[in-house]
């Protein structure tokens, strides 16, 4: 097991992460520094336009999601999945951003060419 809980390093921990940004970026561009989307006004956030934002946060969070079990948060107003390399995400359908649907990206496993932190929101 690595040292965040419920995880370890291996390429078998990483493997369903991996899989999932692989969807993800058939369709949604990765910049090279590892965001999706474009640079938003705050600090690690993300902006993805789309006529329908809210089909392309649910079509983002299940390409990134793939077979992985997804569980209400804590405060009930979202769903979550946890990676087996520790990793997690959270899609909230509602946030203060103009009532836009948000995904936020933790990721454990360095080297995948992904930003450890982001915060993706979905707008028109």
């Amino acid at each position: 097991m690595g040292a965040r809980g419920g995880g370890g390093s291996s390429a078998t921990a990483h493997a369903a992460l991996r899989a999932g940004l692989d969807r993800l970026q058939s369709k949604y561009r990765l910049s090279g520094a590892g965001y999706f989307g474009r640079k938003g006004a705050g600090k690690k956030v993300r902006i993805i336009s789309s006529s329908d934002p809210h089909r392309a946060a649910e079509d983002f969070w299940k390409r990134l999601k793939g077979q992985l079990t997804e569980s209400q948060t804590d405060n009930g107003k979202g769903l979550q999945i946890k990676f087996p390399d520790g990793s997690s995400a959270v899609f909230r359908p509602f946030t203060s951003t103009f009532n836009s649907p948000a995904i936020t990206l933790d990721v454990a496993t360095p080297g995948l060419g992904i930003a450890t932190y982001q915060r993706i929101h979905f707008t028109k």
